[in-house]
């Protein structure tokens, strides 16, 4: 059975496509620094994983959303597969840290890909012995 991609809207993916590239100028980190972080947010994005936006600031977009999100207790985490029995006290964790820390969260997201224009991720899918076979492979561009 093919894995299911969530279906994002176009409107969806512009919107954090804006965010990713809005926050990173809110930013307080050295110029240098977000020189080289504004220049990845235009670094494709493929795959399960990443189905945000065509591009890494749709990614990050994503990412500070659900910070906002979590940290005004609107995150529904119902759907992230958190431990069984331990969804309260992962979830209260989870948001108590993101409350304490909110700008530093918000600058590791962006630190977090920062090298991702110089890796690709491709995802090859081939045939063999009749069968449809994928395989990934990580490119140094």
């Amino acid at each position: 059975m093919p894995e299911q991609q969530e279906l994002i809207s176009a409107e969806k993916r512009e919107q954090w496509t804006k965010k990713g590239i809005e926050e990173l100028e809110a930013l307080e980190i050295p110029s240098s620094l977000k020189g080289d972080i504004q220049s990845s947010l235009e670094t494709p994005q493929f795959g399960v994983y990443h189905n945000e936006g065509p591009t890494l600031a749709a990614h990050l977009g994503k990412i500070t959303e659900t910070i906002d999100q979590i940290h005004a207790g609107e995150f529904q985490f119902g759907g992230v597969g958190l431990p069984p029995g331990q969804e309260v006290a992962v979830t209260r964790l989870i948001t108590d840290a993101i409350r304490a820390n909110s700008n530093h969260m918000r600058i590791y997201a962006y630190l977090h890909d920062l090298k991702k224009p110089e890796l690709m991720n491709i995802e090859i899918q081939y045939e063999e012995g009749g069968k449809t076979k994928k395989r990934q492979e990580v490119y140094t561009m």
